[in-house]
C-alpha cells in the first residue's frame, strides 16, 4: 500500500526526498521518523514490553533504526526505480528490518 501511494504521487515524493532542502519540507523524512519512534515507544509501554536487566530499547536507538528504515524506503524514489522494482525492494526491506527487530526483542525481552 505504501508503494502504491508513493507511485500515485511519484513526482511529489521526488520533490520531497530530492529537492526540499531549504524549504519547510526539508525535514519530511525526519518528521515521519519522529512519529514512528513516538508510537513504537508508546506501543512498547502499553504492551508492557520489558527488557532483561531493565535496559530498555531507548528512543535514540529506535530513532536510528526508524531513520534507516524510512531512508531505505525512499531510495526507490531517489533511484527512479519502476513501481515493480520498488514493490520487491520494499518487501525485502520490511523483512530485513523486521528480522532485526525480532532478534532484538528475542535477545532482550524478559519472558
Amino acid at each position: 500500500m505504501f508503494v502504491e501511494y508513493m507511485y500515485e504521487h511519484f513526482e511529489e515524493f521526488k520533490l520531497l526526498v530530492n529537492g526540499s532542502y531549504g524549504t519547510k519540507f526539508q525535514n519530511f523524512v525526519e518528521h515521519l521518523v519522529d512519529i514512528e519512534t513516538e508510537y513504537t515507544y508508546k506501543f512498547m509501554e502499553a504492551t508492557g514490553l520489558h527488557f532483561k536487566g531493565g535496559k530498555p530499547v531507548t528512543k535514540n536507538f529506535m530513532h536510528i533504526m526508524n531513520k534507516a528504515l524510512f531512508e531505505s524506503f525512499f531510495e526507490v524514489v531517489r533511484h527512479d526505480m519502476s513501481k515493480e522494482e520498488a514493490e520487491e525492494y520494499v518487501v525485502m526491506l520490511e523483512k530485513y528490518h523486521s528480522a532485526g527487530w525480532d532478534i532484538i526483542y528475542k535477545e532482550g525481552c524478559e519472558s
